[in-house]
């Protein structure tokens, strides 16, 4: 009856975790006692019952609205800690920010992790020393996507006057121009693109300012590239040299920038 007791206990205990994140089961192993029994236990007893965790079994991986919940596939366990600092191991994944930014699962345990700035770690990935609370507020190494860009030039005003059919917007192998420059902007994930910017003197106080991706250049450089523009834009100057007006064509420049 004890035996049966301590089965039935972990039985329900499996079902009331049943939706505890990183929660494993228990299973109860039946011990036949023969001639002997264990130190403390009554003679005659027959059966005892021990309690095993599953704690390397794998469960089951749920998808999660939470950027910050976490989850181990395969073997190993998230290394937390306590508000006095002592060190446990658990597969709860589910940490969110608490008030000063620091990963907290739904236990009060905090992740700890290693610090690492620019790709390195100050202490080796198995070590136990040395860990910190892993803090969201001010994550280094966060990729803030290029949105837009500043540039101060002077054009000459006598330089050649290029024609319509040789501007840079026509992307041909006849495309000139009067001067470039290049930017280099960064995508969401911080990878760095380069954007050559061409500029050509219309005449009359006008200049065609374009925006070509540099990937896409021709395999010599330059024109023409596999795709055009990614933004024209129109200057127009008065007599003082004051710009007076700048139009810029329905473009992909920014939308290529991220």
């Amino acid at each position: 009856m004890s035996a049966d007791s301590n089965w039935l206990s972990s039985i329900s205990q499996n079902v009331a975790n049943a939706n505890t994140t990183g929660y494993k089961n228990v299973e109860t192993d039946f011990s036949t006692m023969v001639d002997q029994v264990a130190s403390g236990s009554v003679e005659g007893a027959g059966v005892q019952t021990s309690t095993i965790s599953l704690n390397s079994l794998q469960g089951s991986i749920v998808t999660s609205q939470t950027a910050t919940n976490l989850a181990v596939q395969g073997a190993g366990f998230f290394v937390v800690s306590d508000s006095a600092g002592d060190l446990y191991l658990t597969r709860n994944g589910s940490f969110v920010p608490d008030a000063s930014g620091n990963l907290v699962n739904s236990a009060g345990y905090y992740l700890m992790a290693n610090s690492v700035q620019n790709g390195q770690s100050a202490t080796p990935a198995n070590s136990l020393s040395g860990l910190q609370k892993v803090n969201v507020d001010n994550a280094g190494q966060t990729a803030t996507p290029t949105t837009s860009g500043s540039l101060t030039a002077n054009l000459p005003s006598t330089s050649t006057t290029i024609a319509s059919a040789d501007l840079p917007s026509a992307n041909s192998s006849n495309s000139t121009y009067t001067d470039e420059t290049s930017l280099v902007v960064y995508d969401n994930l911080g990878g760095a693109h380069t954007i050559n910017l061409y500029f050509a003197n219309e005449g009359n106080g006008t200049w065609e300012v374009d925006a070509f991706d540099a990937s896409k250049a021709a395999s010599a450089g330059g024109f023409p590239y596999s795709s055009g523009p990614l933004a024209t834009q129109t200057l127009t100057f008065g007599s003082t040299g004051a710009l007076k007006s700048g139009r810029r064509s329905p473009s992909r420049f920014l939308a290529a920038s991220r």
